[in-house]
Protein backbone atom coordinates (compact mmCIF):
# COMPACT_ATOMS: atom_id res chain seq x y z
CA UNK A 1 0.00 0.00 0.00
CA UNK A 2 1.11 3.34 -0.84
CA UNK A 3 1.94 5.75 2.07
CA UNK A 4 -0.21 8.14 0.82
CA UNK A 5 -3.07 5.96 1.80
CA UNK A 6 -1.81 5.13 5.12
CA UNK A 7 -3.13 8.01 6.97
CA UNK A 8 0.18 9.98 7.50
CA UNK A 9 -0.35 12.78 9.86
CA UNK A 10 0.40 16.44 8.28
CA UNK A 11 4.04 16.34 9.83
CA UNK A 12 4.90 13.24 7.98
CA UNK A 13 3.27 14.19 5.22
CA UNK A 14 5.00 17.11 4.34
CA UNK A 15 8.45 15.46 4.82
CA UNK A 16 7.52 13.23 2.52
CA UNK A 17 6.48 15.60 0.16
CA UNK A 18 9.87 17.05 1.21
CA UNK A 19 11.63 14.05 -0.26
CA UNK A 20 10.23 13.98 -3.57
CA UNK A 21 11.87 15.29 -6.66
CA UNK A 22 10.40 18.36 -8.22
CA UNK A 23 7.85 17.70 -11.47
CA UNK A 24 7.37 14.27 -10.78
CA UNK A 25 4.73 12.64 -12.58
CA UNK A 26 3.19 12.26 -9.67
CA UNK A 27 1.64 15.52 -9.38
CA UNK A 28 -1.01 13.53 -12.52
CA UNK A 29 -2.55 11.79 -10.00
CA UNK A 30 -3.97 14.65 -8.11
CA UNK A 31 -7.41 16.60 -9.51
CA UNK A 32 -9.49 13.87 -9.79
CA UNK A 33 -13.46 14.48 -9.07
CA UNK A 34 -14.27 13.37 -5.52
CA UNK A 35 -17.27 11.58 -4.71
CA UNK A 36 -18.25 13.78 -2.67
CA UNK A 37 -19.29 16.58 -5.31
CA UNK A 38 -19.52 13.94 -8.19
CA UNK A 39 -23.56 14.55 -8.54
CA UNK A 40 -23.34 18.55 -7.75
CA UNK A 41 -20.87 18.39 -10.82
CA UNK A 42 -22.78 15.76 -12.91
CA UNK A 43 -25.95 18.17 -12.41
CA UNK A 44 -23.77 21.28 -12.91
CA UNK A 45 -21.76 19.63 -16.15
CA UNK A 46 -25.62 18.41 -17.44
CA UNK A 47 -27.47 22.07 -16.59
CA UNK A 48 -24.09 24.03 -18.86
CA UNK A 49 -24.94 21.45 -21.75
CA UNK A 50 -28.48 21.84 -21.55
CA UNK A 51 -28.67 25.52 -21.72
CA UNK A 52 -25.89 25.34 -24.65
CA UNK A 53 -28.05 23.22 -26.46
CA UNK A 54 -30.97 25.53 -26.14
CA UNK A 55 -29.62 28.33 -26.13
CA UNK A 56 -32.90 30.82 -26.89
CA UNK A 57 -34.71 29.60 -23.87
CA UNK A 58 -32.29 31.03 -21.50
CA UNK A 59 -31.02 34.61 -20.73
CA UNK A 60 -27.62 36.24 -21.15
CA UNK A 61 -27.10 35.81 -17.63
CA UNK A 62 -28.17 32.92 -16.94
CA UNK A 63 -25.78 31.67 -19.81
CA UNK A 64 -22.97 33.19 -18.29
CA UNK A 65 -23.57 31.96 -14.53
CA UNK A 66 -23.71 28.31 -15.29
CA UNK A 67 -20.46 28.98 -17.31
CA UNK A 68 -18.21 30.46 -13.86
CA UNK A 69 -20.28 28.31 -11.47
CA UNK A 70 -19.39 25.34 -13.56
CA UNK A 71 -15.48 26.26 -13.36
CA UNK A 72 -15.59 27.08 -10.05
CA UNK A 73 -16.86 23.58 -9.33
CA UNK A 74 -14.58 22.10 -10.93
CA UNK A 75 -11.54 23.49 -8.65
CA UNK A 76 -13.39 22.95 -6.13
CA UNK A 77 -14.48 19.02 -6.61
CA UNK A 78 -11.25 17.85 -7.57
CA UNK A 79 -8.60 18.43 -4.74
CA UNK A 80 -9.38 22.22 -3.97
CA UNK A 81 -5.50 23.15 -4.90
CA UNK A 82 -7.12 26.37 -5.49
CA UNK A 83 -8.55 29.40 -3.88
CA UNK A 84 -10.51 30.56 -6.56
CA UNK A 85 -11.63 34.31 -6.97
CA UNK A 86 -14.34 35.38 -9.29
CA UNK A 87 -14.88 38.73 -11.11
CA UNK A 88 -11.73 40.59 -9.63
CA UNK A 89 -10.98 44.27 -10.62
CA UNK A 90 -7.44 44.93 -12.04
CA UNK A 91 -7.50 48.82 -12.54
CA UNK A 92 -9.34 48.82 -15.85
CA UNK A 93 -9.68 45.29 -16.10
CA UNK A 94 -12.49 42.66 -14.83
CA UNK A 95 -10.62 38.77 -14.52
CA UNK A 96 -13.45 36.49 -14.47
CA UNK A 97 -11.63 33.61 -12.23
CA UNK A 98 -8.59 34.16 -10.71
CA UNK A 99 -6.95 30.63 -9.04
CA UNK A 100 -4.43 31.16 -6.53
CA UNK A 101 -2.70 28.02 -4.78
CA UNK A 102 -4.50 27.01 -1.17
CA UNK A 103 -2.94 26.42 1.98
CA UNK A 104 -3.58 22.57 0.77
CA UNK A 105 -2.18 23.55 -3.07
CA UNK A 106 0.91 25.31 -1.43
CA UNK A 107 1.58 21.98 0.62
CA UNK A 108 1.85 19.61 -2.39
CA UNK A 109 3.62 22.85 -4.42
CA UNK A 110 6.87 20.71 -5.15
CA UNK A 111 5.03 18.36 -7.29
CA UNK A 112 3.46 21.27 -9.26
CA UNK A 113 5.55 22.82 -12.31
CA UNK A 114 5.13 27.04 -11.16
CA UNK A 115 3.23 27.94 -14.09
CA UNK A 116 0.41 26.25 -12.15
CA UNK A 117 1.17 28.87 -9.09
CA UNK A 118 -1.16 31.46 -10.26
CA UNK A 119 -3.58 30.91 -13.18
CA UNK A 120 -6.40 33.35 -14.99
CA UNK A 121 -9.46 32.10 -16.53
CA UNK A 122 -11.90 33.90 -18.70
CA UNK A 123 -15.40 32.44 -19.38
CA UNK A 124 -16.60 32.83 -22.75
CA UNK A 125 -20.53 31.61 -23.28
CA UNK A 126 -20.16 32.29 -26.67
CA UNK A 127 -22.62 30.23 -29.24
CA UNK A 128 -19.78 29.76 -31.53
CA UNK A 129 -16.20 28.79 -30.99
CA UNK A 130 -13.90 31.52 -29.44
CA UNK A 131 -12.12 33.85 -32.08
CA UNK A 132 -8.88 34.97 -32.70
CA UNK A 133 -9.70 38.38 -31.76
CA UNK A 134 -10.42 37.54 -27.89
CA UNK A 135 -7.64 35.47 -28.03
CA UNK A 136 -5.18 38.64 -28.45
CA UNK A 137 -7.29 40.68 -25.90
CA UNK A 138 -6.65 37.66 -23.29
CA UNK A 139 -3.27 37.56 -24.13
CA UNK A 140 -2.61 41.36 -23.23
CA UNK A 141 -4.70 40.41 -19.56
CA UNK A 142 -2.30 38.12 -18.95
CA UNK A 143 0.75 40.51 -19.25
CA UNK A 144 -0.78 43.39 -17.59
CA UNK A 145 -1.00 41.07 -14.91
CA UNK A 146 2.17 39.10 -15.60
CA UNK A 147 0.52 35.24 -15.63
CA UNK A 148 1.83 33.11 -17.40
CA UNK A 149 -0.80 30.31 -17.73
CA UNK A 150 -4.08 31.04 -18.59
CA UNK A 151 -7.45 29.13 -19.31
CA UNK A 152 -10.21 30.17 -21.49
CA UNK A 153 -13.27 28.15 -20.23
CA UNK A 154 -16.40 27.94 -22.83
CA UNK A 155 -18.55 25.37 -24.32
CA UNK A 156 -17.13 24.91 -28.12
CA UNK A 157 -14.01 25.60 -27.81
CA UNK A 158 -11.32 27.93 -29.91
CA UNK A 159 -11.70 28.83 -33.57
CA UNK A 160 -9.26 27.49 -35.80
CA UNK A 161 -7.00 24.94 -36.95
CA UNK A 162 -3.07 24.14 -36.86
CA UNK A 163 -2.12 27.90 -37.60
CA UNK A 164 -5.53 29.97 -38.41
CA UNK A 165 -7.90 31.23 -36.35
CA UNK A 166 -7.73 31.36 -32.48
CA UNK A 167 -5.49 27.73 -32.00
CA UNK A 168 -3.35 29.76 -34.11
CA UNK A 169 -2.43 32.74 -32.38
CA UNK A 170 -1.85 30.65 -29.37
CA UNK A 171 1.00 28.78 -30.30
CA UNK A 172 2.31 31.76 -32.01
CA UNK A 173 2.13 33.50 -28.31
CA UNK A 174 3.65 30.73 -26.94
CA UNK A 175 6.65 30.51 -29.65
CA UNK A 176 7.65 34.47 -29.05
CA UNK A 177 6.68 34.92 -24.93
CA UNK A 178 10.06 33.09 -24.06
CA UNK A 179 11.30 35.31 -21.84
CA UNK A 180 13.65 34.67 -18.53
CA UNK A 181 11.69 31.99 -17.05
CA UNK A 182 8.86 30.75 -18.80
CA UNK A 183 6.70 30.88 -21.88
CA UNK A 184 2.96 31.77 -22.14
CA UNK A 185 0.36 29.35 -22.05
CA UNK A 186 -3.18 30.10 -23.30
CA UNK A 187 -5.46 27.01 -22.78
CA UNK A 188 -8.48 25.91 -24.01
CA UNK A 189 -10.93 24.12 -21.72
CA UNK A 190 -14.08 23.43 -23.63
CA UNK A 191 -17.19 21.04 -23.14
CA UNK A 192 -15.12 18.23 -24.08
CA UNK A 193 -12.59 18.32 -20.76
CA UNK A 194 -15.43 19.10 -18.43
CA UNK A 195 -17.00 15.83 -19.92
CA UNK A 196 -13.33 14.38 -19.39
CA UNK A 197 -13.14 15.36 -15.74
CA UNK A 198 -17.06 13.96 -14.94
CA UNK A 199 -15.72 10.34 -16.37
CA UNK A 200 -13.00 10.17 -14.44
CA UNK A 201 -9.60 12.37 -15.50
CA UNK A 202 -7.08 14.43 -13.76
CA UNK A 203 -7.37 18.03 -14.20
CA UNK A 204 -3.81 18.32 -13.67
CA UNK A 205 -3.54 15.43 -16.03
CA UNK A 206 -5.79 17.44 -18.72
CA UNK A 207 -3.94 20.54 -18.25
CA UNK A 208 -0.10 19.46 -18.18
CA UNK A 209 -1.31 17.19 -21.73
CA UNK A 210 -2.12 20.74 -23.29
CA UNK A 211 1.11 22.53 -22.10
CA UNK A 212 2.92 19.23 -23.70
CA UNK A 213 0.32 19.92 -27.24
CA UNK A 214 1.73 23.75 -27.22
CA UNK A 215 5.62 22.64 -26.01
CA UNK A 216 6.00 20.07 -29.09
CA UNK A 217 3.55 20.94 -31.22
CA UNK A 218 1.75 17.14 -30.68
CA UNK A 219 -2.10 17.02 -30.65
CA UNK A 220 -1.88 14.80 -26.92
CA UNK A 221 -5.43 13.29 -27.74
CA UNK A 222 -4.03 10.81 -30.35
CA UNK A 223 -1.40 9.87 -28.03
CA UNK A 224 -3.88 9.58 -24.75
CA UNK A 225 -4.60 5.56 -23.39
CA UNK A 226 -6.50 4.46 -21.06
CA UNK A 227 -5.66 4.64 -17.56
CA UNK A 228 -5.97 0.70 -16.37
CA UNK A 229 -8.37 1.79 -13.86
CA UNK A 230 -10.78 4.00 -15.81
CA UNK A 231 -13.70 1.61 -16.28
CA UNK A 232 -13.80 0.78 -12.04
CA UNK A 233 -13.68 4.12 -12.14
CA UNK A 234 -16.77 5.03 -14.21
CA UNK A 235 -18.33 1.94 -12.13
CA UNK A 236 -17.50 3.23 -9.07
CA UNK A 237 -19.17 6.66 -10.03
CA UNK A 238 -22.18 5.76 -11.68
Amino acid sequence: MSKFNEGLTPEELLKLIDELPANMDCFKRLGYLSQEYYNDYKEQYETFVKINENRENYSKDEKGKILEDLVQLLFKATGGYYEVYANVRNGSNEIDILLKLSDKGVALHKLLNEKYDKIIGECKDYKKPVTVTYIGKFYSLMETTNCHLGIIFSYHGVSGERWGGGKGLIKKVFLLSNNERFHTYILDFNKDDFEDILNGESLFKLLDNKCFELETGVDYMKHIKKHPNEEKIKKYIE
